[in-house]
């Protein structure tokens, strides 16, 4: 009896820590979301990696193509062990694109979905994800189509993006938007000591 009930006990907790699970990420070919229970799995093929070090922050950038053929980029920071990102995702989006606007469409399980105006107001389509405090991942560029789909299918009672007209990237070259750069990271600031951030 004591060990049937472990083992419903042990599966209760699985079960419920599972349910806040979300998230974003690229292997093998495949950008997957999560919300919950809720997965979506997309042909992706790495067209091209890049990789930088700002010290207290490392980044991973990978240009994507995806099966309709148009191109999505997909990104990864993660900071050092003693520091870790200081303003919330949204802020850390704003700055690093240098957005005129930023609306939040939807939001859940530390999963985030936002339409930003350029400084040249074209409209980018991004999802971002920061269920931790030292790692930052968002993939930019689907067409309202795709960003709809996507988000509908991570939860069906996510809301229709406002913006119709929107970036599509179609070249490699130009295919990163994002600007990391020392000043931001360092003296804006995106990234603090661990310990600052809860008073120590």
């Amino acid at each position: 009896i004591f060990y049937f009930k472990t083992v419903l006990l042990l599966t209760a907790v699985f079960f419920l820590s599972g349910c806040g699970v979300s998230g974003i990420d690229h292997s093998q070919n495949r950008l997957s979301l999560q919300v919950e229970q809720n997965q979506v799995l997309l042909d992706a093929d790495l067209l091209q990696k890049k990789r930088a070090n700002f010290s207290t922050l490392f980044l991973s950038q990978k240009i994507l193509r995806l099966k309709e053929g148009n191109i999505v980029v997909f990104e990864e920071a993660r900071t050092d062990d003693l520091y870790e990102f200081s303003p919330p995702a949204m802020t850390s989006i704003s700055v690093l694109f240098e957005t005129s606007s930023i609306i939040r469409v939807y939001a859940r399980n530390d999963l985030y979905a936002y339409q930003l105006a350029l400084p040249n107001h074209q409209i980018l389509n991004v999802i971002a994800q920061q269920d931790e405090s030292q790692r930052l991942k968002f993939v930019y560029g689907m067409s309202n189509r795709q960003f709809n789909t996507m988000l509908k299918q991570l939860d069906p009672n996510a809301p229709i993006v406002p913006y119709k007209d929107v970036i599509r990237i179609s070249s490699v070259k130009h295919a990163i938007i994002s600007r990391w750069d020392i000043r931001k990271i360092q003296f804006y600031p995106l990234v603090i000591p661990l310990s600052l951030q809860f008073g120590y």
